[in-house]
Parts: C-alpha cells; structure tokens; sequence
C-alpha cells in the first residue's frame, strides 16, 4: 500500500508546482469600448454603448469622473414614403460636438455614426450632470422636403442662443439658432455659397453674434456685419466698414461687445509683409467707425 500511495503523492505534488508556475493572470478584456472623447474647456466628455445603454463620462483634470449620464440606446427607423422606410442601427455613441455656456452643457451626439448624414441627432442638455432637456434635430424645410438638415456642431451664439450648422461633410451647408430651450428660432436651408463663408468664419472663430439673426466678421479690410438667415446674399448686408486702405492678410481677431458698439481688434500682415494690430470701435447699428487705431 505504502508503494502505491508515494507515486500518487508525487505526481500530485508535481501536478501542484506546475499550475502554479505556468498559469498566467490575463487581465479581463473590457466591458466596452470609447466610440468618442470631446474636450470642453477643462472636461474631457467620453461615450460608448453598454449593456442596451448610451453613456457619456465627464473627467475632470485630476481623470476623476465628475459625472455620468446614462440612456437607453435606441435605433431609428425614417419613413421615407410610399410604404418605403429606413433602418439606423445603434452603432456606437459619437459625440458630435459641444458647448458649456451658462452653466450648461449643451452635447451633440448620434448613435448611428460620428460623420454620417442621417437623421435622428439629439441634443442633451445638461446641468451639473443631468439631463434637463433632450431634443432630436430632424430640421427640414416642409415647402422643400428633400433638403435635410443634418447638425454636425454646435457654437456660442447671441445671448441665451446657441447655433447649429452642417457642412457638405454631412448634408450641405445649413445652420439654424436654437433658444436655451432648443427650440428652432429660424433655420436657413438654403446651402448656397454665402452660407458656405458665414459657416466657415464661424469654424475659423472669426465672428461675434451682435443679435439672434446678425453676426460681425472681418473679411481682408473690411468689418461686415450680415443677416445669416437671409436667403439672398446681397440682402444678407446689413453694413460694410472698410477700416484700411491698404491690401492685408488677416492673422488673428478678437470681439467683444460694450453697449451699442462692437469692438474688433485685429492682427494682420501688409503684402509688403509689415505686421499691424487695428482696434476698431463701430457703431453696432450702422457700423460707423467711432475710432481705429493701427
């Protein structure tokens, strides 16, 4: 018995010391995947799908979570008429684009797609990491139902306002004010070339909203001041200031408001290559120039 039982005792011994030393602790594969990150002034906001859920994490500086919101994903589906639809699978979580202004979050997000033209966009509003209010952006022009408007940024706007555009990276180039409520207070849906330049001086930062419909640009040597839910593009001028004589390349502007007037400070290279600094101070009503300095 004793010569049977000291085989057993070793094989089982040998048995222990090779599990021990061979097995490797792999780590556990993660629960989800980042489909996108945004930074918003000091907050870092991430999303992804889990579990029949959206979620999207604010992390602060110091990559502690601040907040999490959390909603059940859904899909979409966009009848097209004719008895005919259109199926938009969850595909992810894609922060889009947004904005903190007064002490909220606004945040452009699609479940279908981070850069594709589809319907179905929402916008949350939040406030100390919750939801106070969730719109979906199916904008189009009832006497033109073929034109869609497929919101791909948000950016700070007059006041309470905040505006919404698209590009021909989704649908074309159209852009619409929403109010603190998300309420649609006029859309252009026109994606004529004039819309095209007011969208790409808004990307640029090149530009100050003196109203819900009026915003400030400089274009060469020139302060314009434009009606962007004009259709019409000459219509669109409100005034036009020329504040140089000389031909220049604009390098840099800042703009800000003080009562009745606009104050636009810009930097610029002269084609001889001389770098100037303009302050300018108009009348924001009719664009008389009340002061210029170089």
């Amino acid at each position: 018995m004793k010569k049977i039982l000291f085989p057993l005792v070793a094989i089982l011994l040998l048995a222990g010391c090779s599990s021990s030393e061979d097995v490797i602790d792999e780590p556990e594969p993660p629960k989800y995947s980042i489909n996108s990150t945004v930074q918003v002034g000091d907050i870092k906001l991430q999303s992804y799908i889990f579990e029949g859920d959206y979620y999207i994490e604010a992390i602060d500086e110091s990559g502690n979570k601040a907040f999490t919101i959390k909603d059940k994903e859904e899909g979409y589906i966009e009848d097209l008429g004719f008895g005919e639809t259109k199926e938009y699978p969850v595909n992810g979580c894609f922060i889009l684009s947004a904005l903190n202004k007064n002490d909220h979050l606004y945040i452009l997000v699609s479940l279908y797609g981070a850069q594709v033209a589809h319907p179905h966009k929402f916008m949350l509003k939040v406030r100390e990491g919750k939801i106070v209010k969730k719109e979906y952006l199916d904008i189009y022009d009832p006497k033109s139902p073929s034109l869609r408007f497929y919101p791909e940024k948000i950016a700070e706007w007059y006041g309470e306002y905040i505006v919404i555009y698209s590009t021909i990276r989704t649908s074309a180039y159209f852009i619409s004010v929403l109010d603190k409520d998300l309420n649609i207070i006029w859309k252009n849906l026109t994606g004529f070339m004039h819309t095209e330049k007011f969208i790409a001086y808004i990307e640029q930062k090149n530009y100050i909203a003196l109203s819900v419909k009026n915003m400030v640009y400089i274009a060469g040597n020139t302060v314009n001041c434009v009606d962007i839910s004009e259709y019409r593009y000459l219509e669109s001028f409100v005034w036009q200031t020329t504040f140089t004589d000389e031909e220049i390349r604009v390098d840099k502007t800042s703009y800000s408001l003080e009562g009745d007037n606009v104050i636009v400070d810009v930097e610029a290279t002269t084609k001889a290559g001389e770098k100037k600094k303009y302050h300018l101070v108009l009348n924001k009503a009719t664009g008389s120039l009340l002061n210029s300095e170089s």
